[in-house]
């Protein structure tokens, strides 16, 4: 994984070592993030939970190891979170393949209105949605400034720090974004500004 991605996304110097209760801190501010990203994208409050929470080990494992985060941890974290998410649907097609010898007493077999928690309907429902506003927004820069910020929750300061750019600049961008993404056909997710 990369070691400089991500950094004290509390303000910390890059090169200081991140105490225990500022890690403690980190993880307050990281994993509520993740979930109610996560919940979005995976349409299951289980699956969401779970990733947030070892995406929330891997960040803390790779701070006691010593790396040091030159950006924002949440982009660390989103990276690292969007890969386990993308392996959960991986890995939920290739368990729903499994054969069975027989069926088990009480279950019944899934059904088109019955996806269940690892529906790879979710995963694809996620990626036309960012197809879509990314269209519409047309930008590419602004449309991932959107997608950090109304998808991931990421803060208007991370993302600025994350793309090498103002925080203002990131303010008019995602108005700009915001704007453009009401054209576009589908429900949008509502996030507060910060």
């Amino acid at each position: 994984m990369a070691k400089s991605e991500g950094a004290g996304a509390h303000g910390s110097s890059p090169s200081a070592p991140m105490s225990e209760a500022h890690l403690e801190e980190l993880v307050r501010d990281l994993l509520p993030r993740l979930v109610t990203s996560l919940r979005e994208m995976t349409h299951d409050e289980q699956t969401a939970e779970n990733i947030a929470a070892r995406t929330c080990m891997v960040v803390i494992n790779e701070v006691r190891k010593g790396t040091v985060f030159h950006r924002p941890v949440i982009a660390y974290a989103t990276t690292v979170a969007r890969r386990m998410a993308i392996d959960h649907w991986r890995s939920a097609a290739a368990r729903r393949e499994e054969p069975v010898a027989e069926i088990p007493e009480g279950s019944r077999p899934a059904t088109a209105r019955d996806p269940g928690p690892d529906d790879p309907g979710a995963r694809l429902e996620f990626e036309e949605l960012l197809r879509i506003v990314h269209k519409a927004i047309g930008d590419q820069r602004q449309a991932r400034i959107w997608e950090l910020h109304h998808i991931w929750l990421w803060k208007g300061t991370e993302i600025a720090e994350t793309l090498g750019i103002s925080a203002s600049t990131v303010s008019r961008e995602l108005k700009r974004a915001n704007e453009r993404a009401r054209t576009a056909p589908v429900p949008l997710p509502r996030r507060e500004a910060d």
